[in-house]
């Protein structure tokens, strides 16, 4: 620490909303400006920053040591402090329940389903038959997962959130579309996070498959037989078509529409309301609808703002040469 070490903080925020007493965090030198202008008492710097304006406490990643100081502050859900089962939840008798389990009212836990130690299920929630949810997964009010889905360690569903319904099979026969039964599940790997009113559907084979440390936001819709890879972000409003595959570290941003059977590459980016119909190679950044690159696409928005000049010019050139 660089400045008065007996300086006392009881809060933390970010730069442009901390009060005096509250401490924040600088992690690019692009925001020193906005730091200046800032209440916050302690900021958390890199080791090779100079900014000694306020106290500092310099580490090696500041984002990293701003979230550890968080989780002392954030308050948990009333869930997570208690243990036991409500008496109005109703439980199956095959279900198995471990110790250090909370189950609010409302809730129905099916047959056969498997609960480890350290889970939350909040208010009127649904786990159906044969599920299996495994240590420290925190479920919130109204989330439905549907008979033999499968959560792993510290999964969090938020509000609304539905796991495990059909996916959209339909045959056309004889005119008319017939439904195909969607025998597969669902499997949230370790500390997969979902946001309220998201949709994650059944596999019509096998599974539906998020991996490990993906985060997926609010109102998306992911298909039957869809894999999103490890550590993945997909923003609000992403809908993804049966059997699309997503490899690590793909960030789709707001509004991606990805068509099925497409595979995008690791560590790929896609740009807001783009239209995904065809593979994207690993590494790519792509933007618009078809998708192309992050550079040709600012080209081309600059030459079709240039269009009416453009058209103008031609106008012009027509009427000179009829003269």
């Amino acid at each position: 620490m660089v400045g008065d070490a007996h300086l006392r903080v009881w809060g933390a925020c970010g730069i442009q909303n901390a009060h005096p007493g509250e401490i924040t965090y600088l992690a690019d030198s692009k925001y020193l400006p906005l730091l200046e202008k800032s209440q916050a008492s302690c900021v958390l710097v890199t080791k090779d920053s100079d900014y000694a304006s306020k106290p500092v406490i310099r580490v090696n990643d500041p984002a990293k040591a701003f979230l550890k100081i968080l989780e002392t502050w954030v308050p948990k859900t009333s869930a997570m402090k208690r243990g036991g089962i409500h008496p109005k939840a109703v439980i199956a008798p095959s279900a198995k329940i471990a110790k250090n389990v909370f189950i609010d009212a409302g809730v129905v836990v099916g047959e056969n389903a498997t609960i480890a130690e350290g889970t939350c299920v909040s208010a009127n929630s649904i786990i159906g038959e044969d599920c299996i949810l495994g240590r420290n997964v925190l479920i919130y009010e109204n989330v439905t997962i549907r008979e033999r889905s499968r959560l792993d360690d510290r999964v969090i569903l938020h509000p609304g959130v539905v796991i495990g319904a059909d996916g959209f099979g339909f045959e056309a026969v004889d005119g008319k579309y017939v439904k195909v039964p969607q025998t597969g599940n669902v499997w949230l790997q370790e500390s997969v996070e979902i946001g309220a009113n998201s949709c994650v559907d059944r596999a019509r084979f096998g599974t539906t498959l998020i991996k490990k440390g993906t985060k997926i936001d609010n109102l998306v819709q992911i298909a039957h037989n869809v894999e999103i890879g490890e550590n993945c972000l997909i923003i609000s409003q992403v809908g993804i078509a049966g059997s699309s595959k997503l490899e690590d570290n793909v960030i789709l941003a707001g509004q991606v529409g990805v068509i099925d059977h497409v595979k995008i590459g690791k560590n790929s980016k896609i740009g807001a309301q783009s239209g995904v119909h065809k593979d994207v190679p690993q590494n790519s950044i792509v933007v618009g609808s078809p998708p192309r690159n992050l550079r040709e696409f600012k080209e081309t928005l600059v030459y079709t703002s240039r269009l009416p000049k453009l058209f103008k010019d031609v106008q012009e050139l027509k009427k000179a040469n009829k003269k």
